[in-house]
């Protein structure tokens, strides 16, 4: 029975060679034809990556996948090169007419891959802990309070003051005149509601998605970085909820706080509230800076 064809020595090296010579080729290739390799480099690597946190509590989010990924990565890289060594280590070379000595359990190999790993998952489990506890905080004492009403295909912001009242009723969802305006560097507390089936809302620079469902209203908070004044972000419903789902988005923007109570003092003053029945007639409270109830 004649024996299986053995593996040169080389054959390792000369097929690493010929595949650095197939991707040299195709990056020379690419850049005769004027294609960017350095920018498509960055949008790849970019691409492994959420959008850049734009709020406090978005912010703990990347950090917590930062430090994921780069386990991730380490353990790719040991598994890897492990296996890559593995096979130009024990490869079949010219001689070798017989299996080499059989190993059958290892008490020190089989600790190191369960204990490692244990290791690693409960580190993992305590910091997406921590992470989670700083994403849902509340302050007892938000600073703005607008309740989002989702329904097909719609999103309506209305503004708030600390008892609940309403004092202004955002209806266009988006554009320069319409949207979610928040004030940076202040407390947003955001009340979820539905007029009809499950919505969720969801704004990529805030890495946070948060469901709107029929019959109970949901409420996060959040803190917008100061310098994030001026910036507009896009926001979008992340739940299928009907034909025209994919139409139903909305802008965010980011103002100062003087800007923000400008702009809602005079928004009040030409749309000014219709008042509730057994209102008591003392003046509203400010909208910027109130207390909870």
């Amino acid at each position: 029975m004649s024996s299986p064809p053995r593996t040169r020595p080389s054959t390792v090296a000369l097929t690493a060679i010929a595949i650095g010579a197939l991707v040299l080729g195709a990056v020379v290739v690419a850049i005769v034809a004027g294609v960017n390799v350095i920018k498509y480099g960055e949008n790849f690597v970019t691409g492994l990556y959420p959008p850049a946190a734009v709020t406090e509590q978005g912010q703990a989010v990347r950090d917590l996948y930062t430090i994921v990924f780069l386990i991730a990565v380490a353990v790719f890289f040991v598994v890897e090169g492990l296996i890559l060594w593995s096979v130009i280590r024990y490869h079949r070379k010219p001689g070798d007419d017989s299996l080499p000595p059989q190993t059958h359990g290892n008490n020190i190999a089989e600790a190191v891959w369960t204990i490692v790993p244990t290791i690693i998952v409960a580190f993992l489990f305590i910091i997406s802990w921590q992470t989670l506890n700083v994403v849902d905080a509340t302050s007892a004492q938000p600073q703005t309070y607008v309740r989002a009403e989702a329904g097909q295909f719609q999103w309506t912001f209305v503004y708030l003051n600390d008892h609940g009242d309403v004092l202004y009723t955002q209806y266009a969802p988006s554009g320069k005149d319409g949207g979610l305006n928040v004030p940076v560097g202040r407390t947003i507390q955001i009340q979820l509601t539905s007029h009809d089936v499950i919505h969720a809302f969801y704004v990529p620079q805030f890495l946070f998605k948060r469901d709107v469902v029929p019959g109970r209203t949901n409420k996060f908070q959040f803190n917008v970085e100061q310098a994030m004044a001026g910036q507009t972000f896009r926001g979008q419903c992340a739940e299928l909820c009907g034909i025209k789902h994919y139409d139903m988005t909305f802008d965010v923007h980011a103002m100062s706080g003087a800007d923000f109570d400008a702009w809602l003092a005079a928004e009040i003053a030409a749309n000014p509230p219709a008042p509730s029945p057994g209102a008591s007639s003392s003046p509203a409270a400010s909208p910027s800076a109130s207390t909870a109830p």
